[in-house]
C-alpha cells in the first residue's frame, strides 16, 4: 500500500487558490482508486494596516484584508486592545467600520492610539497592531 504525505507551507502559492483539489491515483491490481483532497488554510495577509502619521483634519483609511480557506468568518477591530463595540470605547461619529475597512475622518489629537484588527476562520487568525499619530497643526 502506498502512503502519500502532503505538506503545504503556510505562505506557499497553494494558499493563494480559492479552492484546490488534488487528485491521487493508486493502482492496485486492476482496480483504480481516486482520492479528492481539499486543502484548507488559516488566514494570511493580503493587505495589512500600517502605522500612519497625519495632521489634524486629515482622513485615514485602513484596510485589514486577509484570505483563507474557508474564507474569513470574522474581522474584528480594536482600540488600544479593546473591541470597538465595547461600551468602554468612546463612540466616535467620525470613525466608520465596514467589514475589513476602517475610516476616520477629520482626525483630531484624540484619535491618536494603537488600533488593531483580527481576521479569523476555523483554522486560526492573523492580528495586526498599527499606530495612528495625529500631529497638531
Amino acid at each position: 500500500m502506498n502512503v502519500v504525505d502532503i505538506m503545504v507551507e503556510k505562505n506557499s502559492n497553494l494558499n493563494k487558490k480559492k479552492l484546490l483539489l488534488l487528485f491521487f491515483f493508486l493502482e492496485l491490481g486492476n482496480d483504480l482508486f481516486s482520492i479528492n483532497v481539499r486543502i484548507e488554510a488559516d488566514p494570511y495577509w493580503i493587505v495589512k494596516p500600517k502605522d500612519v502619521h497625519v495632521t489634524e483634519g486629515e482622513t485615514v483609511d485602513f484596510i485589514c484584508d486577509a484570505e483563507s480557506k474557508p474564507p474569513p468568518n470574522n474581522v474584528q477591530w480594536f482600540l488600544n486592545g479593546v473591541p470597538l463595540q465595547d461600551p468602554s470605547v468612546r463612540r466616535n461619529p467620525r470613525r466608520r467600520v465596514v467589514k475589513n475597512r476602517m475610516i476616520i475622518q477629520n482626525v483630531t489629537k484624540l484619535d491618536t492610539a494603537v488600533y488593531q484588527c483580527n481576521v479569523t476562520n476555523i483554522h486560526g487568525y492573523v492580528f495586526a497592531n498599527f499606530f495612528v499619530n495625529v500631529i497638531c497643526k
